[in-house]
């Protein structure tokens, strides 16, 4: 596939760009090559390579997730503010971002 200099310019009007009449010969080269390429790669044989949705094989490896359930309310409330800079009535006190 060619890529012609008013083509690069759609694509510079597309895209918001000014280009000059040398960058659009450079541009107009460099994507021709690179669809070029691509035709290339559309040409081979993949009847035999299995359909991958990541190139390498993916493992979880967190913990399994388990329901628990707390005990008393207040300790888990005293567990969560046990490192809270400043804590009022079992509520953590932060600074105001309201005026």
């Amino acid at each position: 596939m060619n890529i012609t200099h008013e083509r690069v310019e759609y694509i510079a009007q597309l895209a918001m760009l000014e280009l000059t009449e040398i960058e659009k010969g450079m541009y107009a080269r460099q994507l021709t090559d690179i669809l070029t390429h691509v035709s290339l790669m559309s040409e081979l044989d993949t009847s035999n390579i299995l359909p991958t949705s990541h190139p390498i094989p993916m493992e979880n490896i967190f913990r399994e997730d388990f329901l628990s359930t707390a005990k008393d309310s207040d300790s888990s409330n005293i567990n969560a503010l046990a490192n809270a800079p400043q804590q009022r009535d079992g509520y953590f006190v932060v600074p105001s971002v309201m005026e």
